[in-house]
C-alpha cells in the first residue's frame, strides 16, 4: 500500500504495515526464491554428488561437505558439469590445505 492508500484509508494502512498475516505475504517470494535456489544447489552438489566425486566417506565426508558448504559458489546457471568442476577445484584446494589427509581412491560404479 502507497502513499495514496495510506492517505485514503490509515487503518488498512497500519494493518497492512504491522500484521503478521500481511508480513507474511511479503516474505513469500522471497523464501520461495530461498528454496529454489537450494534446491538447485542439492541437485547440482549435493551430499552424494560431493562423495562421488571426492570419494571421501564417513567422518571425512561430513569434513569435506563442511567445507564445500562454506566455499562452494553455485549459482542458477550452474549445471552438473560446472558445479562438478568446482567441486573438483575446491577438493584440490581442500587435500592442499589439509595435506595430511591423502585423497581416498575413487570407488568404481
Amino acid at each position: 500500500m502507497g502513499i495514496l492508500g495510506a492517505l485514503l484509508s490509515p487503518a488498512s494502512f497500519i494493518q497492512s504495515k504491522f500484521s503478521r498475516a500481511e508480513k507474511a505475504k511479503l516474505r513469500l517470494p522471497e523464501a520461495r526464491e530461498a528454496a529454489r535456489v537450494w534446491n538447485h544447489k542439492e541437485a547440482v552438489a549435493g551430499r552424494e554428488v560431493i562423495a562421488l566425486i571426492s570419494g571421501y566417506e564417513g567422518e571425512a565426508l561430513d569434513r569435506f561437505v563442511i567445507y564445500c558448504n562454506l566455499h562452494l559458489k553455485i549459482s542458477a546457471s550452474d549445471n552438473g558439469v560446472s558445479a562438478t568442476r568446482k567441486i573438483e577445484a575446491l577438493l584440490s584446494r581442500y587435500q592442499h590445505e589439509n595435506q595430511n589427509q591423502p585423497a581416498p581412491e575413487p570407488q568404481a560404479p
